[in-house]
């Protein structure tokens, strides 16, 4: 789903460029954790901001977290606090269900 706002903690809210869930939300926002939230950085994103919101999503419990930079083509995941950039050919979620996406269906152009 693209730009779902998600609750985070408490009151706060943030909006993935892409969340995956594993069910339908009940309502306009999804309060529980998402399954997969995907930030896609733009030359104007700060890596402060993109990191604060990766440590938010991660104390929420979600246990899949991406970030990816188009520019440069990288993919990245965040875990244990540490923004990981994958330098293999796909990156895929941990737990189940899996989902794989290759570098080449991330960065396709149409």
């Amino acid at each position: 789903m693209p730009e779902l706002r998600s609750r985070t903690r408490g009151t706060r809210y943030r909006i993935p460029d892409v969340t995956v869930v594993l069910s339908p939300p009940e309502t306009t926002y999804l309060l529980e954790a998402a399954f997969l939230p995907i930030e896609i950085m733009s030359e104007h994103d700060r890596t402060s901001k993109t990191l604060e919101k990766q440590r938010e999503y991660e104390a929420a419990g979600i246990p899949n977290i991406w970030v990816f930079g188009p520019r440069l083509g990288q993919m990245f995941f965040y875990r244990g606090g540490s923004l990981l950039e994958v330098s293999g050919p796909a990156i895929r979620t941990t737990g189940s269900p899996e989902i794989e996406l290759t570098r080449a269906e991330i960065l396709r152009v149409e």
